[in-house]
């Protein structure tokens, strides 16, 4: 996680920068593209998602509410960590 945007959904949820994400609904990251990913985050508006973060040492579960976002703009990258 690069960037958790005040007010947003997972910054609701507790991310913060440099969580890195772990499984999304108890599938791990590592089995899913970009597509898979975008695909199990996304879903109506009040819906929740599960996300498994790792932060330091510790691994987080956190119940993030799916919001609409009026614009959303790509400004970080995909990547595995190993």
């Amino acid at each position: 996680v690069y960037e958790v945007p005040e007010g947003l959904a997972a910054a609701k949820a507790g991310m913060e920068p440099g969580d890195r994400l772990k499984m999304i609904e108890g599938v791990h990251v590592d089995d899913l593209d970009r597509e898979g990913l975008q695909a199990r985050l996304r879903g109506p508006a009040g819906s929740k998602v599960e996300v498994t973060v790792v932060r330091g040492d510790e691994v987080l579960h956190l119940e993030v509410e799916r919001q609409v976002l009026e614009r959303v703009e790509k400004r970080g990258r995909y990547e595995r960590v190993e």
